[in-house]
């Protein structure tokens, strides 16, 4: 053999190299180890694409067994590996990855281990602390539906709702921390995006569009072709350009007003502008209904609406209930006497960005001026400064 065939036979050897290098690359092995089942169990492999998920592959597990999934992927990938009773496991997989999970039937939701995949223990570490903060946020639920409705069980309510409140801001100084120090993983946009029930997100104020920021400019330079990359860039520049309208809107009226209006449909949909109450003192309160420290607040709206309607005040308040029919009965039945208005749910109101609401209950005292004189004040000091305002 001369040392041209030797040569045409070494490039040949190289290029088939390379070829199933570059197929590995593009694949992505999930290796299943499932201890702990009795019977025939069906597990599915999920592929998530930004909203929308759909199965790409199932296998059949008699009791304890192994199964490998392997799948083409030339980005990162969120996948859901979904076992019976609604279980499942969220895994983020590079091109490449060959990811080794451990479940055991009786510990799910978090109870498994993974291997070979920095992203997917990324989520895993999310999810864990999330379900964590979430059960102990239904015990303190719990606790609080638990006690009498008398009045003298005011203050155990509210240290309950203290604590948690708590709850809420350390789970989102953790998230906040994990985008900050994983801006370049897609696994940010996995915390950017959780949730502690249906409707209430970790991520909520208007301040928190910068860490959607910090994620979103980071990951489009390293994956643009990315469909969730795509998807969260748009997200923030909606929510962007919402605010500008609004705040535009606010401009075009051309009133010397020292306060954000708005315009939101009341019980019977009918619209009130706050801008309407110039000339009154308002409050102008942000509530939920089903949070408790709200109801307690509103308890004592009651006694103070009473004291000074008739000299001048007036509560404008903004629910941002999620369900808005659910909303509208409540306040029915309870009979405010005050303007009561809807606001759309927490995470996708206008009216709470535009006055960059970081809790509920949140209140702005607004005087004959047009001036918001106090934000969220002592309840004790409410009634003086009303009292005040009004001489």
């Amino acid at each position: 053999m001369n040392n041209y065939m030797i040569k045409r036979i070494a490039v040949l050897y190289i290029l088939m190299l390379v070829l199933v290098s570059c197929g590995k690359q593009n694949k992505v092995k999930i290796s299943l180890n499932y201890t702990g089942g009795t019977d025939k169990t069906t597990v599915v492999l999920k592929e998530i694409k930004v909203d929308r998920e759909f199965p790409i592959d199932s296998a059949i597990i008699k009791g304890a067994g192994r199964y490998t999934f392997t799948v083409t992927a030339n980005q990162p990938r969120f996948y859901k590996v979904v076992f019976p009773g609604e279980k499942w496991v969220m895994l983020l997989a590079e091109p490449g990855e060959h990811i080794r999970l451990k479940v055991s039937k009786d510990k799910l939701p978090f109870g498994y281990e993974v291997n070979g995949s920095f992203g997917s223990q990324f989520v895993r570490e999310l999810g864990q602390k999330l379900y964590t903060t979430v059960q102990k946020m239904d015990s303190l639920r719990n606790l609080y539906n638990a006690l009498p409705l008398n009045k003298e069980y005011d203050s155990e309510r509210m240290r309950l709702d203290n604590e948690f409140r708590a709850l809420a801001d350390s789970q989102h100084r953790e998230s906040i921390r994990f985008v900050l120090s994983h801006y370049n993983s897609l696994a940010s946009i996995y915390a950017l995006y959780q949730k502690y029930d249906d409707s209430t997100w970790v991520f909520y104020s208007s301040k928190d569009l910068q860490y959607f920021k910090i994620a979103g400019d980071s990951l489009s330079k390293k994956y643009p072709h990315s469909d969730e990359v795509k998807a969260l860039r748009f997200h923030f520049n909606r929510l962007m350009n919402q605010r500008q309208r609004l705040l535009l809107a606010t401009l075009a009226q051309g009133k010397t007003i020292g306060f954000p209006d708005l315009q939101l449909p009341g019980v019977s949909s009918d619209t009130v502008r706050l801008s309407s109450l110039m000339g009154k003192v308002v409050i102008v309160s942000f509530w939920r209904s089903d949070i408790p420290a709200c109801l307690i607040q509103n308890r004592e709206y009651v006694e103070l609406y009473k004291r000074f309607e008739k000299k001048g005040l007036r509560i404008y308040q903004v629910s941002l209930d999620p369900d808005r029919p659910k909303w509208a009965a409540f306040v029915l039945d309870a009979g405010y006497p005050w303007i009561s208005v809807w606001g759309g749910p927490f995470e996708n109101s206008l009216a709470a960005r535009l006055y960059n609401v970081q809790q509920l209950p949140s209140e702005y005292v607004i005087n004959r001026e047009g001036e918001i004189v106090a934000v969220n004040p002592d309840p004790d000091n409410l009634a003086g400064i009303v009292t005040s305002l009004l001489r």
